[in-house]
């Protein structure tokens, strides 16, 4: 039985998560800095979770929950790669969903809350912010962030932001657009920041899905 804030946001999204044997594609673009690379995300749903490939500018990631992050052919996967991958994994409604299947705890820190310059007059959406713990490791299978902030969207249902903490470094992915593709909702536009500057944008182009 999916934790409530996960079921609500599962009822949101489509029925991808309906069974364990989907397979998601996504594809689209990042940009790293000053360069923009073609990406293909591909997102396959297990009886604990799921198993995502990422195909970022021509290499080949993998990553589950019990090896963590892996390079496919050629060399290790370098620090900058760990970390693109790490938010292209994480900061999603599908690990969102699916992380209490690996024995991910989730905490409702606060409900309602409103933006912090928001006047007596505003009208606009509230936000319920869940805490993500992912189960504790200490070998490499570990992601850089143990813990997530997830903000959700009081009138939409969805997912406007994510935030973790790496190396001291708070960092927030900003959904800034959703899409609808084959019936499912999804994040059309991610900015991640820290501190004012722009660490990496995703554009999405397409999405499919197979069983």
């Amino acid at each position: 039985m999916l934790q409530p804030e996960a079921a609500a946001v599962n009822r949101r999204v489509g029925n991808r998560f309906k069974s364990a044997n989907t397979r998601s594609v996504l594809a689209g673009q990042v940009t790293l800095g000053n360069e923009r690379q073609p990406l293909t995300i591909v997102r396959s749903q297990i009886d604990s979770g799921e198993n995502v490939e990422v195909i970022l500018a021509g290499r080949r990631f993998t990553w589950r929950d019990a090896e963590g992050i892996k390079a496919i052919e050629g060399a290790a996967a370098t620090e900058a790669e760990r970390l693109a991958v790490e938010r292209l994994v994480f900061d999603s409604a599908d690990q969102f969903v699916l992380a209490q299947l690996r024995g991910a705890s989730y905490q409702t820190i606060v409900r309602n809350l409103r933006p912090v310059d928001a006047g007596d007059e505003y009208a606009g959406p509230l936000w319920t912010m869940v805490r993500v713990n992912d189960p504790q490791k200490v070998d490499s299978a570990a992601p850089k962030s143990a813990w997530r902030l997830f903000y959700i969207n009081s009138i939409s249902g969805l997912i406007d932001r994510v935030e973790c903490e790496v190396d001291g470094q708070r960092i927030a992915a900003c959904i800034l657009q959703w899409t609808e593709q084959n019936g499912e909702k999804l994040p059309s536009h991610i900015s991640w920041t820290t501190n004012g500057e722009t660490l990496m944008e995703f554009q999405l182009t397409t999405f499919s899905q197979a069983q």
